[in-house]
């Protein structure tokens, strides 16, 4: 027995390759109007300081997986200019921070073999960060009622069109 991710899944991916090609065109259509929704839906939730959170929202559809991808995605933790859109969303925690400042040596800090250098350190100090809501823009509840009434007509136009040839 195969794990899926999500229950059912390989049959409905069976499913999907028995469908006609205009049945599967249909279906990655519908799929891409779901994740154009969506996006909005987000695009319209998310707050707006400089807008390069809300520029950087991106619908990926994937028709052979039979999935709809949405929000913030390739940020790699840490190592993008939009990783701050994580702790907006879910939001953050209080915590105390240890702060090193360090000083710049013709404008940069200089390193070791990619490492900061520890004579470096001008100053430490301690930061309390004050616990911040998350605002969940990406998540949208309604999203999912949206997709089941235009996945329902899409299932009965099919089972109409099945019907009716035979």
């Amino acid at each position: 027995m195969t794990s899926d991710r999500v229950r059912g899944l390989s049959a409905a991916l069976t499913l999907f390759e028995s469908m006609g090609e205009e049945a599967q065109e249909e279906l990655g259509q519908l799929l891409g109007e779901i994740a154009v929704e969506g996006l909005a839906i987000q695009q319209s939730r998310v707050p707006v300081d400089t807008g390069d959170l809300q520029a950087n929202l991106e619908a990926q559809v994937l028709v052979e997986a039979l999935r709809a991808r949405m929000g913030l995605l390739n940020i790699k933790s840490g190592r993008s200019r939009l990783f701050y859109g994580r702790p907006v969303d879910h939001g953050i925690r209080a915590q105390t921070v240890t702060v090193q400042r360090r000083r710049k040596v013709n404008g940069r800090l200089r390193t070791v073999r990619g490492r900061k250098r520890a004579s470096d350190i001008v100053s430490t100090y301690s930061l309390k960060v004050k616990a911040r809501e998350g605002v969940h823009f990406i998540e949208a509840p309604d999203l999912g009622q949206i997709a089941d009434g235009k996945l329902d007509a899409f299932w009965e136009r099919l089972e109409a069109r099945a019907g009716g040839s035979a």
